[in-house]
């Protein structure tokens, strides 16, 4: 009975240790015997300037720093090397940079961040064959902080085929380029593509004409995509194991092709309403009309494509705006989630023309040879043209300025002496900001001065006779 319960305990703890080791997390390696090569700058070009060997592993915060003297502080890049021997399976590669990170596994490109940013941690997974790989990490640094770290893991990996790329932001008009990583096994790959109006693409394709040893690589080549947001997957057949199951999903969007390019308005204006016009957007959907003012937000509008787009330009009429400077941009938007830069901004004044001055004197007869011109001040004139001429020949013109003949909203000027005779005249305003004003219209007046040596008048006297005398009776 002893011996029945030794054994049973025995039982159990060599069942709870068997339990504790297969709960144990992964081993991480860092690999070991890196060749690190340094350069001046952040492409790798040239002769390096410093080289190094990392027995352990690349775990290292530069801070604001180099790993030499002979290394710049910033705007340098480095390439570290090592053969690593590697079991059979899946592995989960750890990397974490600031700035941009590139890894090679047999000098093929398994993953890319050539990119400024921040300390930034990426993972990823990948099946690889028994024996001796070489891994190859590029690093960037471009300013401030410097620090990379690589490690890796093995793992199980599903019985499905794990994706690469696409997962970010391309442009419009080219088709993407498909990675996923080598299913072992795999004769034939099933890619499914799906954008946010449903199905987009679908395709077997052989492993043998699409995979090297480590990734298989597929551009569909004729299915260039509008704007939005794609989802796809990939599934794998052999004849080993038949289906395996579907990949996970990833996602990658279609940038526009460009921003849209405004046409008007521009420069001083003086329609109002308006209408806004910019250059058609390829497969937009909306555009967003954006209007500032000097006081802020002046407009901020959704707009169908459809009803304001027609051919190569989109027009937007009747756009009622005060006087003052604007300013305005727009962008596009494809009905599955994807928006274009904003554009360019645009400048224009909207102002009223300048009216025309309207005379209060002379006009008809005047019997002065000086007489007064006098006018309203016109809202905005910097300065007033007076033009004169009389029966035919030209007498005057001179331009004034509002500052020196204007005052209490009129504007009085004395300009030359006048012989009799019939004269007409005509104003026209100016400003700086708004121009020409147009001409008013014709005024005339007559000068009826008396001329000298005429006889004067005669007098015409009313004789009266002389009061009779008043008889006294004397």
């Amino acid at each position: 009975m002893f011996l029945r319960l030794a054994r049973l305990l025995l039982l159990l703890i060599v069942l709870a240790a068997v339990s504790l080791r297969g709960s144990a997390a992964p081993a991480r390696e860092f690999g070991t015997n890196w060749t690190a090569n340094y350069y001046n700058n952040p492409s790798l070009q040239g002769v390096p300037v410093y080289t190094e060997t990392l027995p352990t592993g690349i775990n290292v915060n530069w801070g604001t720093g180099s790993p030499n003297p002979a290394v710049a502080v910033d705007n340098w890049s480095a390439r570290f090397t090592s053969t690593q021997v590697f079991n059979a399976g899946g592995y989960e590669f750890v990397v974490s940079s600031d700035d941009g990170v590139r890894v090679f596994v047999d000098g093929i490109l398994v993953w890319d961040r050539w990119i400024g940013r921040v300390l930034t941690t990426d993972r990823f997974q990948l099946s690889l064959t028994a024996g001796t790989h070489t891994l190859t990490v590029e690093y960037m640094e471009l300013v401030d902080q410097a620090a990379l770290q690589f490690q890796y893991f093995q793992v199980a990996l599903p019985f499905a085929p794990i994706l690469s790329e696409p997962n970010g932001s391309y442009s419009a008009g080219i088709a993407p380029i498909y990675r996923w990583y080598v299913f072992s096994g795999a004769e034939w790959y099933y890619l499914w593509v799906t954008g946010g109006d449903g199905h987009v693409f679908n395709q077997w394709v052989q492993a043998e004409s699409i995979c090297n040893a480590i990734l298989c690589t597929y551009q569909p080549g004729t299915t260039p995509y509008d704007p939005g947001s794609y989802t796809w997957w990939v599934q794998a057949w052999g004849s080993t194991f038949g289906y395996s199951q579907w990949s996970n999903s990833l996602t990658y969007y279609v940038n526009f092709s460009g921003i849209p390019v405004q046409i008007a308005p521009s420069g001083v204006v003086e329609a109002n309403p308006l209408t806004f016009q910019w250059q058609t957007q390829p497969s937009a959907d909306w555009y967003e009309l954006w209007i500032s003012s000097e006081s802020g937000l002046f407009l901020d509008q959704w707009l169908p494509a459809a009803s304001i787009c027609t051919g190569a330009t989109c027009s937007v009429p009747y756009v009622t705006v005060g006087d003052g400077i604007f300013r305005w941009w727009v962008r596009a938007y494809a009905n599955n989630g994807v928006y274009s830069g904003w554009s360019s901004e645009m400048r224009f004044i909207r102002q009223r023309p300048l009216e025309s001055p309207v005379p209060s004197s002379p006009l008809g007869t005047v019997r002065t040879e000086s007489p007064t011109f006098s006018w309203n001040d016109v809202a905005g004139a910097d300065w007033y043209y007076l033009w004169v001429s009389g029966d035919g020949f030209h007498v005057l013109d001179r331009w004034m300025s509002a500052g020196s003949i204007c005052s209490g909203g009129i504007c009085i000027v004395h300009p030359s002496s006048f012989a009799n005779g019939n004269y007409q005249y005509w104003l026209q305003a100016w400003s700086s900001i708004h121009g020409y004003g147009a001409w008013s219209p014709a005024y005339a007046f007559t000068v009826a001065m008396p001329l000298l040596g005429d006889a004067a008048p005669a007098l015409e006297l009313s004789v009266e006779p002389p009061p009779p005398e008043v008889d006294s009776g004397g």
